[in-house]
């Protein structure tokens, strides 16, 4: 999918790539607008209008009941559409996506605004923690680490 500059917030043309099924699902819709467009004689430049009633051919303004049933639903009530940028930046990076990859993917032009998204659990840096331990003892790059001591006090 293609975002033009003129759509951007950042005035950079992007591409996003979609899932399979994703992907499918947008093909129908249009499919679906098209025909609409065709039965009234008129461009419809919005991709998610409502396709049927007298009210055919409109935006769809707003979709927070829908999306508040939905996240209910399926079990993560109080999601917000922002937090699924949080949790792409973050999944990407632990999935070994660089961090230049992701934040052209995400949009981020800043290193400090990336990093506010790229947030590090607790579980995460005790994890990392035990790894470098577990590395210091086949190697002496940290040998404080040995002692339970952490590298910032082995310089």
């Amino acid at each position: 999918m293609s975002l033009g500059a003129d759509q951007s917030k950042t005035d950079e043309a992007r591409k996003a790539f979609l899932l399979p099924d994703l992907l499918t699902n947008l093909r129908a819709h249009r499919q679906q607008v098209e025909a609409l467009q065709r039965r009234l004689g008129r461009v419809i430049p919005r991709v998610f209008v409502r396709l049927r009633g007298k009210l055919a051919g409109n935006p769809v303004c707003d979709c927070r009941k829908r999306w508040m049933k939905a996240c209910n639903e399926a079990g993560v009530p109080g999601l917000l559409v922002h937090d699924l940028r949080r949790s792409g930046v973050r999944n990407m990076v632990r999935d070994g996506i660089t961090e230049g990859v992701a934040m052209r993917i995400s949009g981020h032009r800043t290193r400090s605004v990336f990093d506010r998204y790229n947030l590090i659990s607790r579980w995460r840096r005790g994890a990392s923690r035990a790894q470098l331990r577990a590395q210091s003892s086949r190697a002496c790059y940290y040998p404080a680490l040995q002692h339970g001591n952490s590298p910032a006090s082995a310089a």
